[in-house]
């Protein structure tokens, strides 16, 4: 055979393997594309729906002007929360209902916090707690009101 005939040969066959797996290539991969486009995935190439996991969080619930801002928080399982006293007045985080302190008894600043005075809490466990200014609540004045949310 001449070297001409090898080259055609050698090109011939390239050209047959490629033409070979572009066909089953694209008869895979079309009713794929066409399930992309039309937005329905069969069950195994759905995109996940899990959020990967995270470090816990500290979030700040500042005490001003006789109230928890922001007053209602959305947090996860192990995140916590830190009240911060911004407020010429004494002020004390605990858990509704007042005065006994039940609906999540570890929620609870355990004395008055000054200006400046912070309180954290982690929590351990899902719901929805609320809470309020203990302090305030014991000069039977108006008193802040506040809420968190625990995600699993």
């Amino acid at each position: 055979m001449s070297k001409t005939a090898i080259a055609v040969y050698s090109i011939v066959l390239s050209l047959v393997i490629i033409a070979s797996i572009t066909f089953i290539f694209t008869k895979k991969s079309l009713p794929l594309v066409n399930q992309m486009v039309s937005g329905t995935f069969p069950e195994e190439t759905k995109p996940a729906q899990k959020e990967l996991p995270r470090s816990p969080i500290t979030f700040t619930v500042t005490i001003k002007d006789n109230r928890f801002i922001p007053d209602t928080v959305e947090i996860r399982i192990n995140d916590s929360i830190r009240w911060m006293n911004e407020d010429e007045a004494l002020h004390w985080p605990a858990s509704d209902p007042h005065p006994t302190h039940t609906n999540l008894t570890s929620l609870d600043a355990l004395g008055e916090m000054q200006k400046g005075e912070s309180y954290t809490h982690t929590f351990r466990q899902a719901g929805t707690f609320t809470y309020h200014d203990h302090a305030s609540a014991l000069k039977e004045a108006e008193f802040a009101k506040g809420k968190i949310v625990v995600k699993p």
